[in-house]
């Protein structure tokens, strides 16, 4: 799969049909389109870490190895800010169409969101916990998993909570 060299915008969704997670993030970071991956705007970024030491994985993986596992990955809005907090508005609201199309088309079992901003900001209202949520999209549950880095959440804590989601899997 090729990734996006463009600066800002790029790294499409490493996704397929019938995938059983599939992990949303709210947009890239901007070293992460620099090198073409998710999650490696640092060497041996925490995501991939916390998802092999909660059993996800058997090792620690990157983007490239995602299907090999059944995962996917993608972002509500694609273009790199430093920031999320910098994303306007109507950026989400068309990335959330975007989002709701990709899952409509290949109905994950798991659409798993990556920290509680990130739910929030696709339905509107807070997720009420870390974990399974009372909702679904379509036929998929939908888990929310806490954000890897600059948590207060000890990482003991963190990987139970990717254990939850392992046990559904």
């Amino acid at each position: 799969m090729s990734k996006g060299k463009n600066k800002q915008y790029g790294l499409p969704p490493i996704i397929k049909k019938g995938l059983d997670i599939l992990f949303v993030d709210i947009n890239p970071h901007i070293k992460s389109i620099q090198n073409g991956h998710y999650f490696s705007s640092q060497p041996n970024h925490p995501f991939w870490k916390q998802l092999h030491l909660a059993g996800l994985t058997d090792t620690q993986i990157d983007d490239t190895e995602l299907l090999d596992y059944n995962y996917g990955i993608t972002d509500i809005v694609e273009r790199a800010i430093r920031s999320s907090d910098g994303v306007p508005q109507y950026e989400f609201f068309k990335g959330c169409g975007t989002l709701r199309a990709r899952i409509k088309k290949h109905k994950p079992k798991v659409v798993c969101f990556i920290g509680k901003r990130v739910f929030q900001e696709f339905f509107g209202v807070p997720a009420r916990e870390y974990g399974w949520q009372d909702i679904n999209m379509g036929s998929s549950r939908v888990f929310v998993m806490v954000f890897p880095i600059a948590t207060p959440i000890s990482l003991d804590e963190r990987l139970k909570i990717l254990q939850r989601l392992k046990k559904e899997i």
